[in-house]
Parts: C-alpha cells; structure tokens; sequence
C-alpha cells in the first residue's frame, strides 16, 4: 500500500508536470501571438506616419507655389497701383494681404504636424513664459494696427519637446487672437 500511495503521487506529480508544461507552451504561443500582432501594428503605424508625412508635405508645398504667386501679385498691386484705388479697393488689396498671410500659417502649422507626427519627441526644460511672448511679438508685429493686451505668467519652466510645445501655443493663441478680432480692444492671458 506504500508503494501504492507512492505510485499514485508520482502519477498526480506527473500530472501536474504536464499541465505546467501545457500551460507554459500556451502561454508561450499566447506571448509569440502578441508580440507579432504588436510588431504588425508598428509597421502599420509607421507607414501610416510616413503617408502622412509625405501627404501633408506635398499638400504644402503643392499650396505654397500657387500661394507665392498671389502674394507676389497683391504686392505688386500695393506698390505700383494702390495710390490710384479708392477706400474699397485698399480694402480689398489689405483682405487679400491678411487671407495670404493666414494660408502660409496654415502650410506651417500643416508641415510643423506632419514633422511632429514623424519623431519621436526630445523632452528639455523648456520656459514656456518665454516661448508665449515670443509668440504673442510676432501676432502684434503682424497686426500693429490691433489692441490685444497679453497678461503672461512668469516663470512656466515644463520637461517638454520645445517644438511640439511652440506648434500647440502657436495654435492657441493664434486662435485666441482670431477669435477676439471683432473686438476693439481684447485681452489674452497665459
């Protein structure tokens, strides 16, 4: 009867074994499974970056050419021929000024995403106080003519990618500006 209690651990042991290694086999193949399926959504992800990538660079530049032009010749028209136009059609030549200067940010800000959607990111401290006044001297140097006062809190140092941080600043405030347009004098504050 002993070597009958023996015979039957050795055959639970042996059991037991046997599950294990079943269970280690599936959880191996499980593991294989993953790690395939992770490197095809990789490659997928990565062509699709590099699509966009290639999308977004020749919609830009594709608009740009077309975009050079009518800035060139809105330029030509203020210098050789605006003293000879009325109220409305300087008007007309300042529209035609602003619209060309909002599609060139348009190309940037489409060629700052496709890059950015590219690499991966590098964190520095970065000040954003600075990076936000920056920002906020090249809208006023853009607009002198407009009364935006910019309240702009000191001293915001983040672990950041600078470049990723200026596109999305610049995308607000950009905005923030573009939205208080219709008012004589307006107020922005970070």
């Amino acid at each position: 009867s002993d070597r009958h209690e023996v015979s039957v651990l050795i055959e639970s042991f042996n059991e037991m074994l046997k599950q294990i290694e079943q269970r280690d086999a599936a959880l191996q193949h499980a593991r294989y499974e993953l790690e395939e399926r992770v490197q095809e959504r990789t490659t997928e992800l990565k062509a699709a970056n590099r699509e966009l990538e290639a999308f977004s660079y020749t919609v830009a530049h594709d608009l740009r050419g077309p975009l050079d032009a009518i800035t060139g010749i809105g330029f030509m028209l203020q210098k050789d021929y605006s003293a000879g136009m009325d109220a409305e059609g300087q008007e007309m030549l300042n529209s035609l000024h602003s619209s060309s200067a909002k599609m060139a940010t348009l190309i940037d800000d489409l060629l700052h995403l496709s890059r950015a959607a590219s690499t991966s990111p590098e964190r520095s401290t970065v000040n954003l106080s600075i990076m936000v006044a920056s920002i906020a001297e090249e809208l006023k140097a853009a607009q002198p003519d407009r009364i935006v006062y910019f309240t702009i809190a000191p001293g915001a140092i983040v672990l950041a990618d600078a470049g990723l941080m200026r596109v999305a600043l610049e995308n607000l405030l950009r905005n923030a500006w573009k939205y208080t347009s219709n008012l004589s004098s307006a107020r922005i504050e970070f």
